[in-house]
């Protein structure tokens, strides 16, 4: 439980400037939040190994199956920036679905946190 407010502490301390970046890191906050909503059941073994998704399959289930965001504005908000947020809501966006780039930014959030752990921090989970 240490390790993992560690790794919270560390990843809320970085900077980002991207809009995506930042995405990421929310993701990331949530995906710790919730593994340790659930520390019962899960092992760091478990969250390296990708059993972080709340009972789903993998990321994709995880995404599309609603325990992230479910809405695509929602989503947009999250992960564009002001000039593609523009052109998403014109309807002129030519990029992937919102719950694609949820599943993206998903799985660099889960990278982050397994990266984040591997600096080697003091506490053992």
């Amino acid at each position: 439980m240490e390790r993992l407010y560690d790794i919270y502490t560390a990843i809320e301390s970085m900077s980002f400037r991207s809009k995506w970046d930042k995405g990421v890191k929310r993701y990331a906050l949530e995906l710790i939040e919730n593994a340790v909503d659930n520390m019962d059941a899960l092992t760091w073994d478990d969250i390296k190994e990708g059993k972080i998704w709340n009972g789903a399959d993998g990321v994709k289930s995880f995404s599309y199956g609603g325990d992230r965001l479910i809405w695509d504005g929602d989503i947009a908000n999250r992960l564009l920036t002001a000039s593609e947020l523009k052109k998403w809501n014109a309807g002129k966006w030519n990029g992937p679905e919102m719950i694609v780039l949820q599943t993206r930014a998903l799985v660099q959030a889960w990278r982050l946190i397994k990266r984040t752990h591997a600096l080697n921090l003091p506490y053992g989970i």
